[in-house]
C-alpha cells in the first residue's frame, strides 16, 4: 500500500506540474485537494525556522548542493557564487536586513531560503525591495508544492515591494517563480529582463501590500 501511494502521489504531482506549466490560472478544487490528501497521505506540517548561529554548518552543506545545481545554467556562476565560499554567507547573521531560514517538513530538514531587504540601485532603480536571494528545496521534497507554500508564507510575512530574479538559462526556476507569483498576485506583477554587468536574466516585480493573503503555513522564530 505504501508503494502504491508513493507511485500514485508522483503521478498526480507530475500531472499537476504539467497543467500548471501550460495553464498558469489552473486551480485544483477543494474536493480534488481533499481527495489527494486522503489517498496519498500528503498532509504535511511545514515550518520555517530562522537559522541560528550554530546552524551555519548545516546551511553551508545545503548551500553547496544548491550552488552545484546552478553551475549548468551559467558559465559565470562560479564567479557569482563560489561553492567553497559564498560571499554573502556570514552577512546573514551580522546584517539586520538579511534573514536565513530553514524549511522543515514534518520535522525533517527540507531546504532553506535567504531573504534580504535593501536598496536595489541597478535592478529596481534605487528603491527598497524585499527579495528571496537564494531558495532551495531538497530534491526528495520537490513536486509537492512545498516551495510554493513556503514562498507564499514569506511573501505574506513581509508585505511590500518584492523582486525575484532567475538566471537566464534556468528555465525550470523561471517557470517555478512565474507560476507562483502569477497565482499569488493574481497576475498583477511586472517582469523585466536584465542584460548587464549586474544581472543577466528575468526579474519579477510586485507589490503585495494590496494582495489578499494566500494559504498559510506554520512559522516559527520569525
Amino acid at each position: 500500500m505504501r508503494l502504491f501511494r508513493s507511485i500514485l502521489n508522483r503521478i498526480i504531482q507530475t500531472d499537476v506540474l504539467s497543467r500548471l506549466a501550460y495553464y498558469p490560472d489552473w486551480r485544483i478544487t477543494q474536493t480534488e485537494a481533499d481527495a489527494v490528501s486522503v489517498v496519498c497521505g500528503v498532509l504535511m506540517n511545514i515550518e520555517i525556522h530562522e537559522v541560528p548561529l550554530e546552524g551555519k554548518p548545516v546551511l553551508k552543506e545545503l548551500m553547496d548542493q544548491y550552488l552545484a545545481e546552478l553551475v549548468p545554467y551559467s558559465e559565470d556562476v562560479l564567479d557569482i557564487h563560489d561553492p567553497l565560499e559564498y560571499r554573502y554567507f556570514d552577512l546573514y547573521w551580522s546584517e539586520p536586513n538579511r534573514l536565513p531560514l530553514f524549511v522543515l517538513v514534518d520535522g525533517r530538514l527540507a531546504g532553506f531560503a535567504l531573504i534580504r531587504t535593501q536598496v536595489e540601485n541597478h535592478i529596481a532603480g534605487g528603491e527598497v525591495r524585499n527579495s528571496i536571494a537564494e531558495f532551495f528545496i531538497i530534491p526528495s521534497f520537490r513536486l509537492q508544492r512545498i516551495g510554493e507554500t513556503i514562498a507564499t508564507q514569506i511573501f505574506n510575512t513581509y508585505p511590500g515591494k518584492w523582486m525575484i530574479a532567475q538566471l537566464a538559462e534556468h528555465n525550470g526556476a523561471q517557470m517555478f517563480w512565474r507560476t507562483i507569483i502569477h497565482r499569488y498576485t493574481q497576475g498583477r506583477y511586472k517582469e523585466v529582463f536584465h542584460n548587464d554587468q549586474h544581472w543577466y536574466g528575468p526579474v519579477q516585480h510586485f507589490d503585495n501590500t494590496t494582495v489578499t493573503p494566500q494559504s498559510e503555513v506554520m512559522v516559527s522564530d520569525l
